[in-house]
């Protein structure tokens, strides 16, 4: 990880006053070890605990007794009592009459809370403040040297450890933000809104329940452990892995599902308020949910499925994506069991391999796709074989003016990978994060090959800058309502190419 050190610090400069050689010295901290009353003369120890002239290190005298108060011998300022928290009048206390958590100025004796030390007045427990050396941060009342090889999960006091390594938006992590969690010995951290975190680190979404804002976890391998003491290797999607409290904060789940494995036709019909995740599967982890199937997704454990004990929190991917499903009992026989018609019983294996004798109400898995590229008016025209996940870029748009897809395009949005589209397709972004499937093809850029009359065979570019060999079955220039060539391009009415 790129980080660059920022050091914070202050000049603190001192006029001394020379006077002719034939004057005696001022008196001051060069020469006098008690303190200076108003005429410049040094009221030496132990008379500088008088409550008349009560000061130490050639700083003015203060009167305590003008402030009702009482000159401390342990520490010669004004405050009640001779401990070195005392304090009951004016002075060191502030005139509120409680112990002063800062440090107190050396001229006036006034307290500097805590709070409001600074790297030129530092201290805590009622000391004499002090200037921290250039390069210091005052933490906690202490000068400390912040160390420069923080990064993402290292550990922290206050924001402005982190911030000296990692810049001014860092953020020192305690609690989680709900407060159901604690970072023990804090942990260096942003705010995340998006994918955008240092090198190392990643930005999280944690489900609500885990009372956690978005913010970067700091990444974590078998080679890479995280912090010892309060701190666990997670797994996320995608593959990678980061560090997190350990254990997981106590969850608010919400009122657990009623509902899970009902049909459905929209989310508000599976939310049983305040339920969180309450959601209508439709075509979600490759499945085709036959009228609609009720859950909870991103579960955590099988009582927030519900209260019967029918229900079960379950892994429907290999990334860990979590969802409420219905139990149901001999998955084995591959039958209907206690499922909806239309659903079977499907199996579950415990971590030995072994089949467990419950399983879990599932459609049938969706059949790939072989339509990929076809023509079609409507989705149903493109599920082929019969309940495979397809779509179709229809002829027309809405307006009824043509979409440049000829005769309809046989296509399956969302995609995820390439085996989802089958055979003779893949999987290709569209825009933003939307995805579909292509129709492949065997020469890019070598006209109409393999493609429908109406379509090309377009090359595509490859994670290195370079251009596939293969290339996708797309909608040729020339076809009518097809998009218009990028800028500074023109369509070739010959080829169906945009030169």
């Amino acid at each position: 990880m790129n980080v660059r050190a920022l050091t914070f610090g202050a000049l603190i400069g001192f006029v001394v006053a020379f006077a002719p050689s034939c004057t005696p010295p001022k008196c001051g901290p060069q020469n006098c070890d008690g303190c200076c009353d108003s005429k410049g003369t040094c009221i030496k120890k132990p008379n500088n605990n008088n409550n008349t002239t009560c000061g130490s290190a050639g700083n003015a005298c203060t009167d305590c007794a003008a402030a009702s108060s009482t000159c401390n011998p342990t520490t010669s300022t004004c405050g009640t009592g001779t401990g070195a928290g005392g304090g009951g009048g004016g002075g060191a206390t502030g005139g509120g009459g409680g112990t002063c958590d800062g440090c107190q100025l050396p001229m006036s004796g006034a307290c500097v809370p805590l709070s409001r030390t600074s790297v030129i007045n530092c201290g805590k427990d009622n000391v004499r403040c002090v200037a921290c050396a250039s390069g210091e941060l005052c933490t906690d009342g202490a000068c400390v040297v912040p160390p420069v090889n923080k990064s993402v999960g290292s550990a922290c006091l206050n924001d402005g450890e982190c911030q000296a390594a990692l810049g001014a938006t860092a953020i020192c992590r305690q609690t989680t933000a709900a407060g159901n969690g604690t970072y023990q010995g804090g942990y260096c951290t942003f705010a995340c809104s998006n994918a955008t975190c240092p090198s190392g680190s990643t930005c999280v979404r944690v489900p609500t329940q885990f009372g956690e804002d978005p913010i970067c976890w700091d990444n974590c391998s078998t080679a890479d452990r995280c912090r010892t003491g309060g701190y666990a290797c997670y797994n996320l999607s995608g593959g990678s892995q980061a560090c997190w409290i350990s254990p997981i904060p106590p969850q608010d789940a919400g009122t657990p599902a009623d509902k899970v494995g009902n049909a459905c036709a929209a989310d508000g019909e599976c939310q049983n308020p305040p339920e969180i995740g309450g959601a209508c599967l439709t075509r979600e982890f490759n499945y085709n949910w036959s009228g609609g199937y009720c859950t909870k997704l991103d579960c955590l454990e099988s009582s927030e499925c519900g209260t019967d004990g029918g229900q079960l929190c379950l892994e429907l991917t290999a990334a860990g994506d979590s969802a409420c499903v219905v139990k149901c009992a001999n998955p084995g026989d591959g039958g209907q069991s206690t499922c909806r018609n239309g659903y079977i019983c499907d199996s579950l294996f415990f971590s030995d391999g072994g089949l467990s004798p419950n399983g879990f109400c599932s459609p049938p898995p969706a059949p790939i796709p072989t339509s990929i590229g076809g023509a079609c008016t409507v989705d149903m025209d493109c599920s082929i074989p019969a309940g495979a996940i397809a779509d179709c870029f229809p002829p027309t748009l809405p307006d009824a003016g043509p979409s440049g897809f000829t005769g309809g395009y046989c296509t399956r949005f969302g995609c995820t990978v390439d085996g989802e589209c089958g055979t003779n397709g893949a999987c290709f972004g569209i825009g933003g994060t939307n995805t579909a499937c292509f129709q492949t093809c065997p020469s890019s850029d070598g006209g109409q090959t393999t493609c429908r009359p109406g379509y090309v065979c377009n090359s595509f570019g490859l994670a290195d800058g370079g251009q596939s060999l293969d290339g996708l079955c797309d909608r040729a220039c020339n076809a009518v309502g097809a998009p218009a060539c990028p800028t500074g391009q023109v369509c070739n009415m010959n080829t169906g190419y945009c030169d």
